[in-house]
């Protein structure tokens, strides 16, 4: 079984990011997140971004490519089309990073290594690679019939975005200095 999350078709269309910062959708993703975790910090951290996303990097997702509803690339049920936009994969695409840095993490970092790898999770950086990733890749899915596209250009955006951070953990030599300087970056207490 994977360990993405599947897109619910029970959202209502949104016209921009901060549409989601309410508290039934908080509750929504609370409720993935204690089910998935025995650390029920999790959920309020993952909420704590959502909160911040939504305002911070609504100005990525303003242009109608990213508000207006999906067209027919899918054959799965899981898109109703006419009921969701990519502003409904935002959120749940993050979800499935932050879920891969802190619930089900690479089984090849251990210790400081995993520490470190945790520590380069950036949830802006990621919504500014989505945004453009989704943007130049919407169509290489196409010759593909009977799978849902957009959850699976969603994946291989996630994918890419955690592997690349694993090989810049696993570059690292200096454990001590790195995890200081990503305290640092992110303006965590050292």
């Amino acid at each position: 079984m994977s360990d993405e999350i599947v897109f619910s078709i029970n959202r209502p269309l949104k016209s921009s990011l901060s549409d989601f910062n309410d508290e039934s959708f908080f509750l929504f993703f609370k409720k993935i997140i204690d089910g998935k975790s025995i650390d029920k910090s999790l959920s309020d951290k993952f909420i704590e971004i959502i909160k911040h996303c939504s305002i911070e990097c609504e100005y990525l997702f303003e242009d109608p490519f990213f508000t207006d509803k999906l067209d027919p690339r899918s054959n799965s049920e899981l898109v109703p089309i006419g009921e969701e936009n990519v502003l409904s994969l935002v959120f749940p695409t993050l979800l499935n990073v932050y879920s891969k840095f802190y619930i089900n993490t690479p089984t090849i970092l251990s210790g400081e290594r995993l520490e470190i790898f945790k520590l380069h999770f950036n949830p802006v950086e990621f919504l500014v690679k989505f945004q453009s990733d989704f943007r130049e890749n919407i169509d290489i899915l196409d010759r593909f019939e009977f799978i849902d596209h957009y959850q699976k250009i969603c994946e291989l955006i996630s994918e890419d975005y955690v592997s690349e951070k694993i090989k810049m953990t696993v570059e690292v030599r200096d454990y001590v200095s790195e995890i200081r300087n990503l305290k640092i970056k992110n303006g965590l207490n050292i």
